[in-house]
């Protein structure tokens, strides 16, 4: 009599669920790199209306440092009060429409950063609050609001 040869391998159907199983995986992979591109796009735009924030924040309280007298200070936080800043245009407070400010000179709407600037002055002028709305990316975009609180120390 002649002995059996065991043979080894796989079944065709032991091959069909391991290529169904790296299949779903591969799948769900693939399905993570439009996330992962959003997520990066999503937080360099944050980035950009931060910078942005800071820019037009830091301009704020040095003309509001510079403001020697209770009238310079009401003066830029009342009515028609302007924000001049870098090479961007001037932000203008208190109920001004919305103005697009280009990113980095790039002409795509998805880089402009459109801004409404509100300033509240207390009724003693000691003190004058900014609140700064961004909406990125146009429509569909997102909003981000800053705050700040600006003192009058040349009072």
């Amino acid at each position: 009599m002649r002995a059996h040869n065991q043979q080894s391998g796989f079944s065709l159907i032991e091959v069909t669920l391991a290529l169904v199983v790296v299949s779903v995986g591969l799948l769900g992979i693939f399905h993570l790199f439009p996330a992962g591109l959003r997520a990066s796009a999503d937080a360099t735009a944050e980035t950009r209306c931060g910078q942005f924030a800071d820019e037009v924040f830091n301009q704020i309280y040095a003309e509001a440092a510079a403001a020697t007298n209770t009238a310079g200070f009401g003066a830029l936080f009342g009515l028609g009060g302007t924000i001049n800043i870098g090479t961007a245009p001037t932000i203008k407070l208190n109920g001004f429409g919305k103005v697009q400010y280009p990113i980095l000179a790039e002409a795509n709407l998805e880089e402009y950063i459109r801004y409404k600037a509100t300033s509240i002055l207390d009724a003693d002028g000691r003190r004058a609050s900014v609140e700064l709305n961004l909406l990125y990316g146009g429509v569909g975009g997102f909003t981000n609001t800053f705050y700040t609180e600006v003192y009058n120390f040349g009072m």
